[in-house]
């Protein structure tokens, strides 16, 4: 509880103090109206864990297992499914169009599809150990998740899949793979064995890599070492701990094309 949260220009934060201001507010929702500058805040009661194309955000309540569809324009919030024994399945993914979810039970063998408005339900595929997340195509027609040591890539609208199509080994601690995927990306996996700085640049620079996730211990020791190995990066995401003010600001002032997420 004493350990500092984030510290900045010599003010620190305890994490005894930050924990219950943040996590109410973490149940919040601030919709941003772009056109006008306009910021509507509405409380969730819960946590967000999808977006769709078609402005809703798919909200779950841990506590009941209740998951709900919120529009963000006119502001209704609706329950569209609650998970109950015995399967107790979970929300894992929801089509671009706001129609349809994708369940998986707790014996993690299965993903299930269902229809919001029917609550119809079938089969999507078998398979041993389906990790999180689970991520659809941006078209909405294609499924990635990883199960097991694998990353795999499935048709949703097709018969049940018995052998999905295997796109690469990669770790479960990697699972996050399945956004950029989704987005029309392409994954690097870096070779196994630990990468010099200047090994990490040149791999940056050989794949004209374009978004980066640091840990915050890689994050100083690129700054330090090769920041200029990071000038091809857009999107450089770093956390896990504390990030250095100093190397932040060098980030901020030498590489203006990098926008830095922590």
């Amino acid at each position: 509880p004493t350990a500092v949260a984030w510290s900045l220009d010599g003010l620190s934060l305890a994490f005894s103090t930050w924990n219950p201001t943040a996590t109410p507010a973490a149940e919040d929702l601030h919709v941003v109206t772009v056109a006008t500058g306009a910021i509507t805040t509405r409380s969730l009661g819960g946590h967000v864990i999808a977006w769709t194309g078609a402005g809703q955000v798919l909200v779950v309540q841990n506590r009941t297992r209740t998951f709900s569809l919120l529009d963000s324009a006119k502001g209704e919030l609706r329950t569209i499914y609650t998970a109950s024994q015995p399967d107790n399945f979970g929300v894992v993914a929801i089509t671009p169009d706001g129609t349809r979810l994708i369940l998986r039970p707790a014996q993690r063998h299965r993903l299930v599809i269902r229809d919001i408005d029917t609550g119809f339900e079938r089969e999507l595929l078998r398979l041993r150990d389906i990790g999180s997340p689970v991520a659809l195509s941006t078209d909405g027609k294609a499924i990635a998740f990883v199960a097991g040591d694998g990353l795999y890539v499935a048709p949703i609208d097709a018969p049940p899949v018995r052998q999905p199509l295997p796109i690469g080994d990669i770790d479960q601690s990697l699972g996050g793979a399945t956004m950029w995927w989704t987005a029309g990306g392409r994954l690097v996996v870096p070779p196994p064995g630990v990468l010099a700085p200047a090994e990490l640049g040149a791999l940056l620079a050989d794949h004209g890599l374009t978004t980066l996730w640091l840990t915050a211990g890689l994050f100083h020791q690129m700054v330090e070492a090769n920041l200029a190995g990071l000038a091809g990066v857009r999107q450089l995401l770093a956390g896990g701990d504390v990030l250095a003010p100093a190397h932040v600001r060098r980030v901020v002032e030498e590489l203006p094309g990098t926008r830095l997420i922590n």
